[in-house]
């Protein structure tokens, strides 16, 4: 039988703790983290937020940060749950929040589900058959490494990330310059964009500002690069998820 992995306390109490972890983390949001404000679409706010999730990456990120929190890096089990209120808060912080969009792949897991719940424009993609190289092990008898020359067929994600790119642009092209949170480590070129990174290069030269938020283990380097931050200290910021980890675990 598969270990499952759960948090033994309510959301509630969950909640009470993340808040004070949030409160001492960004004390400038203290205002809004204590009083959540609404977006006013008649009247646009300067700290007004356009949330982005990918789902699969923030997913990911979770399931191998508490596997390996707990030694289990290696062990195959139950899938943890990801409590998306949770990660909303940590995202939103009660900043007033103009759109609020997770994209990911089927199948619509309970993190999705309850992102539709509390007002989240959820887009869940199918999955699509394609060859991909079998990452097999190197045979230790003969020295081979005809495993992975292999290529299977499988079912992947496809267009998950060129959706997000889109509606971030969407954002530029239709709102004032605010604050674009991304919820991606995600910083490589996708197979029909340029990637995550230029979307955010087109925030920021646009003089919004952006805030990446991700696990540490998925976080792509070029968001460390020094001459990047410098150049843009002020407007972008890297969040970890890591000491968030157990708040978000449902």
């Amino acid at each position: 039988k598969k270990p499952v992995i759960k948090s033994s306390i309510s959301w509630e109490q969950r909640k009470s703790v993340l808040v004070q972890k949030l409160l001492n983390q960004f004390p400038d949001n203290k205002s809004t983290i204590l009083k959540p404000s609404r977006s006013d679409s008649t009247q646009r706010q300067s700290n007004d937020i356009h949330v982005f999730v990918d789902n699969s990456n923030i997913s990911i990120g979770f399931i191998d940060h508490i596997k390996a929190s707990r030694g289990l890096k290696t062990v195959n089990i139950s899938r943890p749950v990801l409590s998306f209120r949770a990660l909303s808060l940590i995202l939103e912080r009660g900043r007033p929040a103009v759109r609020r969009v997770l994209v990911g792949s089927a199948p619509f897991t309970r993190e999705m589900i309850e992102a539709k719940e509390i007002g989240y424009e959820t887009s869940v993609l199918e999955r699509v058959e394609k060859d991909r190289p079998d990452n097999g092990q190197r045979s230790a008898s003969s020295g081979s490494d005809t495993a992975a020359n292999k290529i299977r067929r499988r079912k992947v994600e496809q267009g998950v990330d060129e959706i997000l790119h889109m509606k971030i642009c969407e954002s530029l092209l239709d709102h004032n310059p605010s604050t674009v949170v991304l919820a991606s480590g995600d910083g490589n070129i996708a197979e029909y964009s340029p990637g995550f990174f230029k979307a955010i290069e087109r925030c920021l030269d646009r003089n919004w500002r952006v805030e990446v938020v991700a696990f540490k283990n998925s976080l792509n380097s070029v968001y460390r690069n020094k001459e990047f931050r410098k150049k843009w200290k002020g407007k972008f910021r890297v969040i970890l998820l890591d000491d968030f980890a157990e708040d978000m675990l449902s």
